[in-house]
């Protein structure tokens, strides 16, 4: 029996899904497009590339989707919170903490090349310890810490949902994940009416997607058409309708998600895609600070004699990150992770080939 078993009547969903790393790579694509240094010059093609924030949203989906689905499957074990928090700790923590020690410890030390461009008489790195910084401010500064608002809304989620799904029925669990995916939507229009980055940033604003993906993994069926809504997604998109847009994203991407998790799709579980799903996070923590060292390269100034070349150099930054990324996966991120073998359930190292710590590892875990 697969994740089936967390809701009667759901579509049968099976236990590892190389395709959510499919998904997350066309997740991480979205941001090295919106976050590259570039032009396409051509108005469609420049608005779509503007538009690749909305891989965020993505990510946003799935984590709600496997994490509901993790915190279901062992909310009845004995180390339920210590376990959850522990492994989750060693997915997040490390990379995201290397991050603010290169940020605002070595790089004022290392030469003007990797100078953060912040006010440090305003940005504290306090906040962003405790990963409270989208709360604080409704610009985040540099380059490299605007990207740590997502890993914000992450962790608070993080800091309420196993407590939830603990304590609550599927029913009164679902109540809760309707009210966050309703309820987002006013509040945006709220804080948008104060001030447009807050609205962009804070958590109460950017629960949808999380909402959607967690109500995938109690009630899959629920979404299995709800891609169809991609029309009006990038019409809101298009009309800029800031407000409503992450609610239609959000229901298109569960469309996506429901799909991935229930169907085998070969595409979206090419090796290159899967490959680039699981060195997604250490792409999106990175990528920033190797971007900015490949502006100082010989290479960026090489593309301005060739054609087309902006587009050149959006190759060369994402070229120049892959590898970074890949390596910091194998011999950083990978060997913590193997520490999460000390965290498992009973009977789960039993299972580690097909078990939920191998649907954890692929995509959230």
């Amino acid at each position: 029996m697969g994740l089936q078993d967390i809701s009667s009547g759901a579509l049968p969903i099976r236990r590892y899904i190389p395709e959510l790393d499919g998904l997350r790579a066309f997740a991480i694509a979205g941001v090295l497009l919106v976050h590259s240094n570039f032009s396409f010059r051509q108005p469609v093609l420049e608005m779509i590339r503007c538009w690749g924030w909305i891989g965020v949203d993505l990510f946003f989906v799935i984590s709600g989707y496997l994490i509901t689905s993790i915190l279901l499957s062992t909310r009845e074990q004995p180390n339920y919170y210590r376990n959850f928090y522990a492994r989750r700790g060693l997915r997040i923590w490390p990379l995201y903490y290397l991050l603010l020690l290169w940020v605002f410890v070595l790089s004022p030390h290392v030469g003007a090349w990797a100078k953060q461009d912040y006010d440090r008489s305003v940005i504290h790195w306090q906040y962003y310890l405790f990963y409270a910084q989208n709360l604080v401010y409704p610009r985040l500064g540099s380059f490299a810490l605007v990207i740590t608002w997502s890993l914000c809304v992450e962790e608070q989620f993080y800091m309420v949902w196993p407590f939830l799904v603990r304590l609550c029925s599927r029913r009164g669990l679902t109540m809760v994940a309707l009210a966050v995916l309703v309820l987002a939507t006013p509040f945006r229009m709220y804080l948008h009416a104060v001030n447009d980055s807050l609205g962009f940033f804070f958590t109460f604003s950017r629960l949808d997607p999380i909402a959607a993906g967690a109500l995938v993994a109690l009630h899959p069926r629920w979404f299995k058409h709800t891609w169809l809504l991609a029309p009006w997604a990038v019409w809101l998109l298009w009309r800029g309708h800031f407000e409503f847009v992450f609610l239609g994203l959000a229901l298109t991407f569960a469309g996506f998600v429901a799909y991935a998790v229930t169907n085998e799709n070969r595409v979206l579980a090419a090796r290159p895609l899967r490959f680039m799903g699981k060195i997604s996070y250490g792409v999106y923590i990175l990528h920033p600070i190797f971007m900015g060292i490949f502006w100082m390269t010989p290479l960026y100034g090489l593309a301005a004699h060739l054609p087309y070349t902006h587009l050149w150099r959006m190759v060369g930054q994402v070229l120049f990150t892959i590898p970074f990324a890949a390596i910091c996966w194998y011999l950083f991120e990978k060997p913590i992770l193997g520490m999460k073998r000390f965290f498992e359930t009973p009977g789960e190292e039993k299972e580690r080939g097909v078990s939920m710590a191998v649907l954890a590892a692929s995509a959230a875990d």
